[in-house]
């Protein structure tokens, strides 16, 4: 059976793929570094109100730190050791600093994230505003209200 519609999105930590059926979500991915997965997730067990979260990745903490420290230890060793910039514990350092730059810009900026639950109240499905179809998300997240009524009557 052919899908009523896919959404695909793709953030810093990973990518998914929505595909919407009559009755069910399915859902692939993949995290960055780490595990693929599917899962399926029935509509029926879903109420159409969803929450919406804007969300930041906590490696942007991580790199705010990371610049900070870089920073200070360009000062220690430049200005309170006098090594040249060109010593080598100087270019490690920057070059921490640099990293921790290009980390922060990767992951500064917060994502919207829909987020449906079940009758419980249960977080079951999220669906980030974020990749290449990103102008599609809204009719993505209609699609998805609008189909979840109809799942729970034909359950019934």
């Amino acid at each position: 059976m052919e899908p009523l519609m896919t959404y695909s999105e793709q953030r810093f930590d990973g990518k998914r793929t929505f595909q919407l059926f009559p009755d069910r979500v399915v859902v692939r991915g993949a995290e960055t570094l780490s595990s693929d997965y599917d899962q399926t997730i029935p509509l029926a067990t879903l109420t159409p109100e969803a929450t919406t979260m804007r969300y930041r990745h906590p490696q942007a903490n991580s790199a705010v730190w990371m610049m900070a420290v870089s920073m200070a230890g360009l000062f220690v060793l430049m200005g309170y050791f006098k090594m040249p910039v060109e010593a080598t514990p100087v270019v490690f350092t920057a070059g921490l600093g640099v990293i921790g730059l290009l980390l922060g810009v990767a992951t500064y900026k917060k994502v919207e994230f829909v987020i449906f639950r079940t009758d419980a109240g249960v977080d079951v499905l999220s669906v980030a505003r974020s990749g290449k179809q990103v102008g599609e998300f809204d009719a993505f997240i209609e699609a998805i209200r609008r189909q979840i009524p109809i799942a729970r009557q034909s359950r019934s």
